[in-house]
């Protein structure tokens, strides 16, 4: 009894964690990943505004078709959504 009480006390420890990586600045939510790394725009569930958002790095006229983990890594210095690298592998 008393280690499922720890490990649910340290779940929510974790989570509280996680949850302070998340802030609202001008009514844009971000995430910020460690204190020293930049914050990165919070993409709603929203395909039409991802695919754009995708499609900007991947078709744009100075970086030619970049691979999977060049493409990935530039959307991730600006963006963050869940199953990111999904998104970019296809």
């Amino acid at each position: 009894m008393a280690e499922q009480m720890y490990l649910t006390r340290e779940k929510e420890l974790l989570a509280a964690l996680h949850a302070m990586r998340y802030f609202v600045e001008d009514t844009v939510l971000y995430y910020q990943p460690t204190p020293d790394s930049p914050r990165r725009i919070c993409v709603p569930d929203d395909s039409d505004l991802r695919n754009a958002i995708f499609y900007e790095p991947h078709n744009s006229a100075t970086s030619g078709h970049p691979g999977y983990l060049k493409l990935l890594l530039a959307l991730q210095s600006k963006f963050d959504w869940h199953r990111m690298d999904r998104s970019a592998r296809r």
